[in-house]
C-alpha cells in the first residue's frame, strides 16, 4: 500500500481515462500517485490524488526519456511503472533491462506490446492461441 506508482504514457491523448482511474483509485488508498506523460494538462493532471505530474518535451530523445524516468524511480523509491498506452508499453518492453532496477513491473515475452499493438499481429496471436476471433483480411 506504499510502494507509490508512476503513470507513464506516450501517446498524445489528454483524455486517458485509463490513467485517470489508477490516479483516483490508488490515490483513494493513499498510494502515492505520479505521472509522466507527453501532455502538460490532462484530467489526470488535474486529479487531487496525484502527487505530481511531470512532462517530457516532445522532441526528448530516446535517452533524455531514459534518463527522466530513471531519476523519477530513484527520487521515489522504486515505484511500481505502469505504462497505459501502446507507446509506453513498447517504450517499457525495449528498455526493459535499464529500468529493472529502477521500477517494479511485470516481465513479459519480448515484443508483445508490440505484436498486442499491431491489429494484424493480435489476429494472428488469437488464431495461434486459439482465442475466439471473427474472421479479418489485411489487404495490401
Amino acid at each position: 500500500m506504499r510502494t507509490p506508482i508512476l503513470i507513464f504514457g506516450l501517446g498524445r491523448g489528454v483524455f486517458h481515462h485509463g490513467a485517470l482511474g489508477i490516479a483516483r483509485s490508488a490515490g483513494r488508498l493513499g498510494i502515492p500517485v505520479h505521472r509522466l506523460g507527453l501532455e502538460r494538462r490532462s484530467s489526470t493532471s488535474a486529479s487531487r490524488y496525484l502527487r505530481e505530474s511531470r512532462t517530457l518535451p516532445r522532441e526528448a530523445t530516446t535517452e533524455q526519456r531514459l534518463e527522466v524516468l530513471l531519476e523519477l524511480g530513484r527520487r521515489h523509491g522504486r515505484p511500481v511503472l505502469i505504462p497505459v498506452d501502446d507507446a509506453g508499453a513498447m517504450f517499457l518492453d525495449e528498455h526493459a533491462e535499464r529500468l529493472a532496477d529502477a521500477f517494479l513491473f511485470p516481465r513479459q515475452p519480448k515484443g508483445l506490446p508490440r505484436a498486442l499493438a499491431s491489429k494484424r499481429e493480435m489476429y494472428r496471436l488469437c488464431l495461434e492461441h486459439d482465442v475466439p476471433t471473427p474472421f479479418a483480411s489485411f489487404p495490401e
